[in-house]
């Protein structure tokens, strides 16, 4: 497929002119001799870039994963022959953020300034997105090389699909400052949960804790920040998260985070991970699914929708 480029459309336009001036006028040698140099131009510009790009193709990984708040990067492979020159790899359905408008745009993912027998690899970075699984669509090779009249492009076929986790709770959000906690700041919520605890008791928060072990029903119930007292975990007693698919969006996000963390310490740990949610109980690692699933489940875990509240039955009036 050939497009006629910006600077394409200016020379279609000033070979127009020269045609109509040359039918216009009787001194027309000028004319004639600079119409047949554009012509020859055209032509080139016609045909040059479709042979620049035949025989280009992209190959792309497997699986392609990110973080939220963090720019995607990944390497993608190119195959094409010496003769292949400026191309161009152009994506298009790319998700705004939360900055831009809500309409999809397209991006120039990467480009290959020459071709070459050996497989060449080209880095590809996308900005910032929110959590969630995302597509791009309508991929498109493109180059208008070498006079820069005509874009010559070819679709691929593959829609490119990527993952954007949780980003793992902050050591800055684990970690609680007294200071605050008398001064009455609202905290970060911390949702990790000691639930591979036998519980003791409860007792009010000091600097140092382990902030997973903070019991936010009780705290929300006294004022003030409680955590659990426990014994020792039993030999093998799995560790358990509870992930409440209730909460608002903000709120569930903020779960997620902390189940990322979990995750993560769990996996460099060599140690299982149950978790818990409306779907019934998941294990991963040990004895359960492999972790990749359990990045599966983060890209396109969504809250729960409302639930509807059993309202009372209406019985007869009784005067």
């Amino acid at each position: 497929m050939m497009l006629p480029t910006p600077l394409g459309m200016k020379a279609l336009g000033f070979y127009g002119l020269c045609w109509f001036a040359f039918t216009a006028t009787p001194y027309t040698n000028l004319f004639f001799f600079l119409i047949l140099f554009q012509s020859l131009l055209l032509i080139l510009g016609l045909g040059l870039p479709h042979g620049y790009l035949r025989g280009v193709e992209v190959r792309f990984p497997s699986s392609i994963k990110g973080r939220k708040g963090e720019p995607l990067t990944f390497e993608i492979a190119w195959k094409a022959p010496d003769k292949a020159r400026a191309v161009d790899l152009w994506g298009m359905g790319l998700q705004p953020t939360s900055t831009q408008k809500k309409k999809k745009k397209k991006q120039r993912l990467a480009s290959l300034g020459r071709g070459g027998e050996r497989r060449m690899t080209t880095k590809v970075s996308l900005p910032t997105q929110e959590r969630g699984v995302f597509h791009l669509t309508s991929l498109r090779l493109r180059t208008s090389y070498p006079l820069g009249l005509f874009r010559a492009q070819k679709t691929i076929s593959d829609t490119l699909e990527y993952w954007i986790l949780p980003n793992p709770i902050p050591q800055s959000m684990r970690m609680v400052s007294q200071n605050s906690l008398e001064r009455g700041e609202e905290e970060p919520e911390q949702l990790l949960s000691d639930r591979g605890r036998e519980m003791a008791g409860i007792r009010e928060f000091r600097p140092g804790d382990d902030p997973t072990r903070v019991y936010w029903k009780k705290s929300a119930q006294r004022g003030v920040l409680v955590v659990r007292e426990g014994i020792e975990p039993t030999a093998h007693k799995p560790e358990l998260f509870i992930l409440d698919e209730t909460q608002e969006k903000e709120a569930f996000e903020r779960q997620l985070e902390a189940l990322a963390y979990w995750g993560q310490k769990q996996e460099r740990e060599h140690r299982g991970l149950t978790l818990r949610c409306l779907s019934g109980d998941l294990r991963f690692g040990t004895r359960g699914k492999c972790w990749e699933e359990f990045d599966r489940f983060l890209a396109h875990a969504q809250p729960a929708p409302n639930p509807v509240t059993e309202s009372t039955p209406q019985g007869n009036s009784h005067g």
